[in-house]
């Protein structure tokens, strides 16, 4: 059940980003620039865990296991929508 939620989730974003990049067009500059790195990072993480990679590198795999990417995509997403008026 993880694996289909983190490779739906990171199937969803993916297309929304690609269908419709005009969802971020109210996301200010600074905020998208520092933002998204961090949501893709995290959506690339959800991929690989999603189709059953297992990097045999042990720093790859820390930085692409599930809860690490979860968190970026959560922080990213946060710094994305930030307190209104910054």
């Amino acid at each position: 059940m993880g694996k289909v939620l983190s490779l739906g989730v990171a199937g969803l974003i993916s297309l929304s980003l690609l269908l419709d990049p005009y969802l971020l067009a109210g996301v200010p500059s600074w905020r998208l620039h520092t933002g998204l790195p961090i949501v893709m990072l995290g959506t690339a993480g959800l991929f690989i865990h999603g189709v059953g990679f297992v990097p045999r590198v042990g720093a790859l795999r820390a930085v692409f296991h599930p809860l690490t990417a979860w968190l970026l995509l959560a922080v990213g997403a946060i710094v994305m929508a930030g307190p209104v008026g910054l």
